[in-house]
């Protein structure tokens, strides 16, 4: 029997009008991923009357998919893990099209939920047909360095997969457009009315934002039939931000914002956008830095230093992060 191969492998995502309900694949994952059938499990340790253990199986306890992907990031893509992670988004325009992922931060945030199917296959027999319902994305990470491509990784939980036809002859999402880092530009400003006004150039060279949404699934006991997760908890959106930068004036600049004044630090209003002139992915967030500066030296007798924060909700602002996608895509798939 021949073997599955790694390169046939396909990993597909549709959106569920309602949560947990299943939705035909619409589009194909590009990346690398994990795809992982979760059963918690009791296996007793009582004496059974034999010196060996007697577990029958084991007794099943809970039920999961665990889902992770590594992909280049595009001004496409991202839409999945915002609207999963952060908050349904606002459309608005014609093509090019305007999503806007502002979480709100009263309340539980409206998820997008997806239909996930993974497959193995040697190219002639489908070893492995799964599907698992009720996607969301509990955390990402985007991240980019000068002269690669900027990269999103994302961590994604589900029901338990059950067997499944693929969907068939999907395609990646139309128009899926990969970002070089070099396209971003960073704007730091000290309040949210200015946020976006003055870019530093010359200054960035590497960064991370990892978000978590704080949906994380809500087991209880509600006669169910099955040991699946029945809702979604809505905790605390948190995330990190850490940047490297040249050590110059505007590092010096942030320099003091960290030191800080008054016995606090003092806020600071970042922007990381890039653009090929149409498209855009732009991210709006309000850090404190909360760690101490990081020096280095780069491969050219140059000096570095790396700033981290975590995000902080800024009452005046009235918001922690906000995204704003630009593509031609009017609903993500």
């Amino acid at each position: 029997m021949a073997q599955d191969l790694a390169s046939l492998r396909r990993l597909q995502f549709g959106v569920e009008s309602t949560n947990g309900t299943e939705a035909n694949a619409t589009s194909q994952i590009v990346g690398e991923w994990t795809f992982t059938e979760r059963i918690d499990r009791d296996y007793e340790e009582h004496p059974r009357g034999v010196r060996a253990d007697v577990h029958a199986g084991g007794d099943d306890l809970r039920h999961a998919t665990e889902i992770k992907i590594n992909q280049n990031l595009t001004y496409e893509d991202i839409e999945r893990e915002l609207a999963a992670c952060v908050d349904d988004p606002a459309h608005s325009g014609a093509g090019p099209y305007v999503h806007t992922f502002a979480p709100v931060l009263s309340g539980p945030a409206t998820y997008k939920s997806f239909s996930i199917e993974e497959t193995e296959t040697d190219g002639t027999t489908k070893h492995l047909e799964r599907l698992a319902l009720y996607g969301l994305c509990g955390k990402f990470k985007i991240s980019g360095a000068m002269g690669e491509l900027a990269k999103c990784e994302s961590e994604w939980f589900a029901r338990k997969s059950a067997s499944t036809t693929e969907t068939p002859g999907l395609a990646p999402v139309s128009g899926r457009q990969k970002i070089a880092s070099d396209l971003f530009g960073i704007w730091i400003n000290d309040s949210g009315a200015a946020i976006g006004t003055t870019q530093k150039t010359g200054l960035l060279r590497s960064w991370e934002l990892e978000v978590e949404g704080g949906n994380v699934p809500d087991y209880t006991a509600d006669a169910a039939s099955s040991l699946d997760f029945r809702a979604i908890k809505a905790g605390k959106l948190r995330g990190t931000f850490k940047a490297t930068i040249e050590m110059a004036a505007d590092a010096a600049t942030e320099l003091g914002k960290w030191r800080g004044s008054s016995g606090k630090g003092l806020p600071r209003f970042i922007r990381l956008k890039a653009t090929d002139g149409t498209k855009i992915v732009q991210l709006d967030m309000c850090i404190d830095y909360t760690s101490a500066p990081e020096f280095t030296d780069d491969d050219m007798d140059g000096r570095l230093l790396t700033l981290t924060g975590k995000l902080e909700y800024d009452a005046t602002w009235g918001k922690i992060l906000e995204a704003v996608i630009t593509n031609s895509v009017a609903t993500f798939s």
